[in-house]
């Protein structure tokens, strides 16, 4: 961006959507506006999904929680605690970035059995 800038383009940031990952045990990753007026909310716990079952390291509680703009209808930030998250996250931070209709998330297959099965089930929760 700022090489872009020194070289006479004019960019200009967008930071709706810049990821962070904590690498801790469970990882924890977020990305966009987690809270404010007008937004709407929705948590699914990872041990309540298939890979839970199947996963060989010591068990650890995590979650995914989505938020959304709901007069958009779109995804407008995450939080997600489990194994490997940062990973699994980043189906969130392209939906924040790409402003990705709700019901086009809805309607993403996600691979069986995965952690990210907890993705589709928040959204699903989301009162919208």
């Amino acid at each position: 961006m700022a090489a872009a800038n020194v070289a006479g383009v004019d960019r200009k940031a967008d930071y709706r959507a810049i990821p962070a990952v904590a690498f801790t045990d469970p990882q924890i990753a977020c990305v966009g506006t987690t809270e404010g007026e007008g937004l709407v909310a929705a948590r699914w716990n990872v041990e309540s999904t298939s890979r839970a079952s199947t996963y060989e390291r010591p068990k650890r509680h995590g979650f995914v929680k989505v938020v959304a703009d709901p007069e958009r209808r779109v995804l407008v930030g995450a939080v997600a605690v489990g194994p490997e998250s940062g990973e699994w996250c980043q189906q969130l931070t392209l939906a924040v970035r790409a402003a990705v209709p709700i019901d086009v998330l809805l309607d993403v297959i996600q691979p069986f059995p995965t952690f990210s099965e907890a993705v589709f089930f928040a959204l699903r929760e989301l009162p919208l």
